[in-house]
């Protein structure tokens, strides 16, 4: 009879661990990158600590999955790169950069 309660509320605080885990982890940056002239760059790399996205067509990229905090952010196509700092909260915040020639 005891076993199967030990195991039950061991069971219940792995799940609120990885329920408070996942948690600090829901922000994210998403937004586009363009050129001086203000066209879209597509293929960009966005790199934030070990995670990246290349943009699209459009020159959208999206990042998920980080933690609340200070990061920074580096975009570089062909030889080019931008590099800025973000504040992340807990939610997908917006941030569109210019990549220069």
């Amino acid at each position: 009879m005891r076993k199967p309660i030990v195991f039950a509320i061991t069971l219940q605080l792995f799940s609120f661990t990885g329920l408070a885990h996942a948690a600090d982890e829901d922000g994210g940056i998403s937004g586009r990158i363009k050129d001086s002239s203000g066209h879209p760059v597509s293929n960009a790399r966005v790199s934030i600590e070990n995670k990246s996205d290349f943009t699209d067509n459009e020159g959208r990229y999206r990042i998920k999955g980080l933690a609340p905090g200070s990061y920074e952010v580096q975009v570089k196509k062909d030889g080019r790169k931008v590099v800025d700092t973000v504040e992340i909260k807990d939610d997908v915040m917006e941030k569109d950069l210019s990549l220069k020639k």
